[in-house]
């Protein structure tokens, strides 16, 4: 049997006594605590008519222990839980719920006004996730919930390419993501503290937060990100492994260097990040002010796990690599695939990643079409990445296939031009877009944040082409830029290439 039930009472039994989760609003359960917190809960939720066998039940909650134990209880009472975004709006979660039909949603207090209004006149129950239930008998064992093939949870996609897909996240690709976690990260075992900040709505957050229990470490839930208290809890709980995604990562070296005395941090001995690659420049602004070990993750919800891994060695640039998503994890297989359709030999020029995993997930919820779209016949996933690989099996990742500019015939990847535009000292951060032009069909245009304010917009704009004109390909270089006060990103820390193209 492999679930994360099972995983819960093998912790309980050897670890019993050790502490297992420490949240945000003052809730510290042991190992063994947190499964009779589970147990009891499940009960309560059969007892409750709110798990039906096989039966939905949405959570829209923040982070905190009792997100983990209603997740954990949802399964051990024989449901699925289905974990939504609480920054959608009423509007886009009714779209989920239509998606997913759950009979309950379990909200927190700050999130119940936006629980009723998704649900509107829906026959759905929404109730408090930390609500007091009557009592009710442990239920048997789910056994057909409880094996690996079995979905421990449903999330859904980022959506920046349209509506959300709802992914049946397995108990087994996150087991695997465990397994690798602990590969990698010495730390990572009894006695490791270690915070997750993202929202747990998130693979991520959520897969990191479970290699924690699966090795017996003391996991520590803030309700958010606020870098000011991530470096408080840092100090005052002696962490050894943080993870945040990309775009968080400068909030926290700006936070750290506008106190007036650094915190002490020596206990810090690994930044884990995903979502995105981070500029040159950030790479080292990290190493110098908080003189830790950086690990970058790669993997999509729809992979279950992770996909490649940039070692701590790998971001130094004497390393070739600093700018790569790092070499394949155990268990994949990847392969690209040219614009015409053929494969692409290793080494030889970019393509879209296709990949395949055990731990993958195995199509879109009731969405046969889709699935058929994101899947090959031969059970590679489509993952919408542009980018090379090399013969020692590191990835690169260059773009999404659909932020492809295409320009006089020729094939330009926006990150190319990004990574260039990154070097020039006066832009703080830059994207790449494609705009319409008569003459090429496509040409770059540039979205530049600056360091300081720009007074000689024309000036400005002609230098930053003319730096990139002695850097790249004339076909690649921007011919237009505009400034902008902040990259709109997701999340995850993805560039929001759609809503710059709008604003453009």
């Amino acid at each position: 049997m492999q679930s994360w039930i099972h995983v819960l009472e093998w912790r309980a039994l050897i670890s019993g006594d050790q502490p297992a989760v420490t949240d945000g609003y003052g809730e510290h359960l042991t190992y063994r605590q947190l499964l009779t917190a589970v147990e009891d809960r499940a009960g309560q939720l059969v007892a409750a008519g709110l798990v039906t066998p096989d039966g939905i039940v949405a959570v829209l909650a923040k982070n905190s222990a009792r997100y983990l134990i209603e997740a954990l209880a949802i399964q051990r009472a024989g449901g699925l839980a289905a974990l939504l975004n609480w920054r959608l709006a009423a509007p886009e979660l009714s779209q989920l719920l239509d998606a997913v039909q759950p009979v309950a949603v379990s909200t927190d207090d700050s999130l119940r006004s936006l629980a009723e209004a998704a649900i509107g006149t829906r026959a759905v129950t929404p109730y408090g996730i930390d609500d007091p239930l009557p009592g009710g008998s442990l239920p048997a064992f789910p056994i057909d919930r409880l094996v690996g093939a079995a979905p421990f949870v449903l999330m859904h996609s980022s959506g920046t390419t349209g509506l959300p897909k709802i992914i049946p996240m397995r108990n087994r690709g996150f087991m695997a993501d465990a397994i690798r976690l602990a590969m990698w990260t010495p730390e990572l075992g009894p006695g490791c503290r270690a915070s997750r900040v993202g929202p747990l709505f998130h693979l991520a957050t959520m897969g990191q937060s479970l290699a924690v229990l699966f090795s017996g470490g003391h996991l520590f839930l803030p309700d958010g990100f606020e870098p000011n208290g991530l470096l408080d809890l840092i100090e005052s709980e002696q962490l050894h492994l943080i993870d945040a995604a990309a775009s968080a990562l400068r909030m926290l070296v700006d936070a750290a260097r506008a106190r007036d005395e650094m915190p002490n941090l020596s206990s810090l001995v690994e930044i884990a990040y995903g979502g995105s690659p981070i500029e040159p420049s950030l790479i080292s602004d990290l190493h110098e002010t908080f003189d830790v070990r950086l690990r970058q993750f790669y993997g999509a919800t729809e992979t279950c796990s992770v996909v490649s891994s940039l070692a701590p060695e790998d971001h130094h640039e004497s390393s070739g690599w600093h700018q790569s998503a790092g070499q394949l994890a155990l268990g994949w297989e990847v392969r690209l695939r040219a614009t015409d359709g053929s494969l692409v030999e290793i080494g030889e020029r970019p393509g879209e990643v296709e990949v395949r995993g055990e731990a993958m997930f195995e199509g879109y919820w009731n969405d046969p079409e889709r699935t058929a779209e994101a899947m090959t016949d031969d059970g590679f996933y489509r993952t919408g990445d542009i980018g090379t690989l090399s013969s020692d099996g590191y990835l690169t990742l260059l773009d999404r296939a659909k932020d492809l500019i295409i320009s006089g015939g020729e094939n330009v990847y926006p990150r190319e031009v990004e990574l260039v535009l990154d070097t020039h000292p006066t832009i703080a951060s830059a994207a790449a877009i494609g705009i319409p032009s008569d003459r090429w069909g496509e040409s770059v245009h540039a979205v530049v944040v600056s360091v300081g304010e720009v007074t000689r917009v024309e000036e400005t704009e002609a230098e930053i082409i003319a730096f990139c004109r002695e850097r790249l390909a004339a076909y690649k270089c921007p011919v237009s830029v505009s400034f902008i006060d902040e990259i709109p990103r997701n999340a995850s820390g993805k560039i929001l290439r759609r809503q710059l193209r709008t604003g453009v």
